[in-house]
């Protein structure tokens, strides 16, 4: 009894290895400079996925030990999704918001080049910003006292 079991662990084993997907030759990653596309919403709902252009920190955006996506921008983009695919009506067919964590000075130039459709930061409006040669255009500041907007570029 004791070698039947034997040789059918054996063959299940061989079989697995078999059947096992060859290791990849490239790193697992994304490439942004593939993944060009600018425009509204009507884009958006035909890639059906919204680029996230964050800087990564302990609490716009960051990712816990366990490898869960968390912050503020997260939550609130993941609100966003929600309510975009409610709003269309989309079914099984949703819209996702995808995370894409960079460094803070690259955020308005990726987003200007296609790489990304939202900037989720805490970008304050300043001289400099306003001279930029796209326009943005935002909604009033969250808390009183603050030059923070909630901000689109045009």
């Amino acid at each position: 009894m004791h070698r039947l079991l034997l040789s059918i662990a054996t063959l299940v084993l061989a079989l697995a290895a078999e059947r096992a997907p060859a290791a990849a030759s490239e790193p697992l990653a994304i490439d942004l400079h593939n993944n060009l596309w600018t425009g509204d919403l009507d884009v958006l709902i035909r890639h059906r996925a919204v680029r996230v252009l964050v800087p990564y920190s302990k609490t716009l955006y960051f990712v816990d030990y366990g490898g869960t996506q968390r912050g503020m921008s997260y939550e609130f983009m993941r609100a966003f999704e929600d309510a975009l695919n409610q709003k269309l009506g989309r079914g099984e067919l949703r819209i996702h918001a995808v995370f894409i964590a960079v460094s803070r000075d690259q955020l308005i130039p990726l987003l200007l080049s296609g790489q990304g459709d939202v900037v989720a930061a805490n970008l304050t409006i300043t001289p400099s910003r306003l001279r930029q040669p796209h326009r943005m255009a935002g909604a009033q500041p969250h808390a009183a006292g603050r030059n923070c907007r909630v901000v689109s570029i045009l």
